[in-house]
């Protein structure tokens, strides 16, 4: 099966693969994962202002937060 070039790299990027004929495999299920809400959580546990901003809170420097 040949797909166009562009099609094949929005497949790569959403790391998905082409099932062929030739395997004889049948798609039992799909998960799809929303990345982004992960990335964000990361993100915000890993940055230092953030970290700062949680502290002052525990030591209840910022009550209108």
């Amino acid at each position: 099966m040949k797909l166009p070039i562009d099609l094949c790299e929005e497949l790569r990027k959403l790391e998905l693969n082409v099932v062929t004929p030739i395997t004889k495999s049948t798609l039992h299920a799909m998960e799809v994962q929303l990345t982004l809400i992960e990335e964000i959580r990361i993100a915000q546990a890993m940055d230092p202002q953030l970290e700062r901003i949680r502290e002052e809170i525990l030591v209840e420097k910022h009550r209108d937060l």
